[in-house]
């Protein structure tokens, strides 16, 4: 099968994820995650039902492909999602480090809708004194002692997703 056709078969799968989600009192959101060619993960839009905002399709989607790999480094594989992930769904393929996501809808077109991304995508370019929800660092040097500590005990390699360095 041509790398354009596996696409848009597994495109379609995140699409019948959604609608199965929907179905049952879910989001209309789906996801799966491939990895040669395989489908190895899905996940569905289940905030509403169990009662926890976190458990947006991308989400279990990477959860369960990272139990089903057991590890959390999922740079090979691919990410296809019925809808553009929202900023913590970016952010969590980001640290999954998986390269690539595909996705149907805008979250501006999600906007029809009433899903509104926007406002959170504003919040996060603003200082973080300046936005909505209070943020303030409290006990920092403890912290990074706790963090210090961690980075001595583990000597992690760099948790930098998608082969990200700062400037």
């Amino acid at each position: 099968m041509e790398l354009e056709d596996e696409r848009l078969v597994h495109m379609r799968q995140a699409f019948a994820v959604a609608r199965r989600s929907f179905a049952a009192g879910g989001g209309p959101f789906g996801a799966v995650i491939v990895k040669q060619n395989q489908i190895i993960a899905t996940g569905m839009s289940l905030a509403r039902s169990l009662h926890d905002p976190t458990a947006h399709a991308e989400i279990l989607a990477i959860r369960s492909a990272a139990q089903a790999l057991k590890r959390i480094d999922l740079s090979d594989c691919v990410a296809y999602s019925s809808a553009e992930p929202c900023p913590m769904c970016l952010s969590a393929l980001y640290w999954s480090r998986i390269p690539a996501v595909y996705y149907g809808a805008s979250w501006r077109d999600s906007t029809v809708f009433g899903y509104e991304d926007l406002y959170i995508y504003e919040e996060l370019r603003k200082a973080s004194d300046s936005r909505a929800m209070r943020s303030q660092p409290l006990l920092q040097e403890e912290a990074l002692a706790v963090i210090a500590a961690a980075a001595r005990e583990h000597a992690y390699d760099s948790f930098l997703p998608c082969g990200w360095q700062p400037s």
